[in-house]
């Protein structure tokens, strides 16, 4: 099991396998300690967060058209406490890169999903779209995401995820002018499962 030094420029030929990596970033996550809403700063996230920054980037790389889960913990629980430390560019472009494709923004999304809806702020309410980009998953929603939407807008177990796939196909046809395709896979849905339709 890795510690969490060295850090800083040898942090890659430290951990070099993706074993390590994700052991390291579970020991920083575990450290940092759960999300919370009480408005104080991690005195460890400050400290150990461009080593871990640096750590999921090198793991993420590992996964082209995918996000490890390890990943998008590190991402919401460091946007946590960021009004307090800020954020540099490395952890702005991490932000960025689990969110850069398709493959990507489906794996994070549903991480940060499942992650945030045990936020204090969420619990016992249905999350949203908005709430997903308040609390830190920073994907753009677009055309692209139309056909893994709609999928899992039928196919996901739980009627809440089917619900907010449907919100986000919408939210994608009502800021992309409207687009007649979109419309048409937001029509096909509604008729095989009305319940997939946001209250």
């Amino acid at each position: 099991m890795p510690t969490l030094y060295p850090l800083g420029q040898k942090l890659g030929e430290a951990l070099p396998s993706e074993t390590d990596l994700s052991a390291f970033l579970a020991a920083v996550l575990q450290r940092i300690g759960p999300i919370n809403d009480e408005q104080e700063e991690s005195v460890f996230a400050g400290a150990f967060a461009s080593a871990a920054v640096t750590a999921a980037a090198r793991l993420l790389q590992m996964h082209p058209d995918s996000v490890p889960d390890i990943v998008v913990d590190l991402v919401l629980r460091l946007h946590n406490d960021s009004s307090y430390r800020g954020r540099d560019q490395d952890e702005r472009e991490l932000e960025r890169a689990i969110c850069s494709t398709p493959g990507r923004r489906r794996k994070s999304f549903w991480r940060a999903v499942h992650v945030l809806r045990d936020h204090p702020w969420i619990r016992n309410n249905d999350i949203s779209i908005g709430h997903l980009a308040m609390l830190g998953w920073q994907g753009q929603l677009s055309r692209d995401d139309v056909s893994w939407l709609a999928d899992d807008a039928t196919g996901k177990a739980e009627e809440r995820d089917r619900r907010l796939a449907f919100s986000a196909l919408h939210a994608i046809w009502r800021d992309q002018g409207q687009d007649p395709t979109v419309a048409g896979a937001l029509e096909k849905i509604g008729k095989q499962d009305s319940r997939a339709r946001p209250v």
